[in-house]
């Protein structure tokens, strides 16, 4: 968490690190945590805590805080993509099962050679651009294979706010390699952005959380 020394900004990113557990606190409350894809949302927002926890406490330690980001980012990555999986044809699963694995593997060699807390330019790039692929594809399959129900579907919310934080987060990654004099001057500006980019993502998940209706229509 980047800490401007403005309260409200600071405030603000405080409560993007605690925003995944409102979506989590709903699917206690609803007990619908075990249902359709909702297990992957509930380790998917834990995973988000547990990391902007970790980062937060981690803030006088550069070298922790860059490690812990790389390591959650990567899970968040492998979720997604079994998210997307969940709706897209056994082809298309099969072909993120292979991204996944190629780009894990590289990934886990880059660090055991060079270090965990290093983190080259273009693999924060990738990981987003990965993430961006996978939910478009999940998304065009739902919008495919039953456009009038799609808002009835927690996928779809989840895939919209994972679509719209990657997008984000690509663009400002993208920027910061094409324009690194700039970007380092605006890194307290990428930093806001990227944390209401998250919120309105937690804005979607609590959207999935919510939206579940198990047969028969009761909760």
């Amino acid at each position: 968490m980047l800490k401007t020394g403005n309260t409200f900004i600071d405030l603000f990113s405080l409560a993007r690190v605690f925003a995944p557990l409102l979506p989590v606190l709903i699917l206690f409350l609803r007990k619908t945590y075990q249902k359709d894809v909702l297990t992957y949302l509930l380790i998917l927002c834990l995973i988000e805590f547990i990391g902007g926890t970790v980062a937060l406490l981690a803030r006088e330690s550069p070298t922790l805080e860059s490690s812990s980001r790389h390591v959650f980012s990567l899970l968040e990555l492998v979720l997604l993509g079994q998210i997307a999986k969940t709706v897209v044809s056994a082809r298309l699963g099969a072909i993120i099962d292979s991204i996944l694995v190629a780009f894990t593997s590289s990934l886990l060699t880059f660090y055991l050679l060079k270090g965990v807390d290093r983190g080259e330019s273009g693999i924060a790039f990738i990981e987003y651009g990965i993430m961006l692929l996978f939910m478009a594809a999940a998304l065009a399959e739902l919008v495919q294979a039953d456009s009038m129900a799609i808002f009835q579907k927690p996928i779809f919310y989840i895939a919209c706010g994972a679509l719209f934080f990657s997008m984000v987060a690509a663009l400002l990654e993208g920027i910061s390699l094409c324009c690194p004099t700039v970007s380092m001057e605006a890194a307290g500006d990428k930093a806001i952005l990227l944390d209401i980019a998250d919120l309105v993502r937690y804005f979607f998940f609590v959207g999935a959380a919510l939206c579940f209706r198990p047969p028969g229509g009761s909760d």
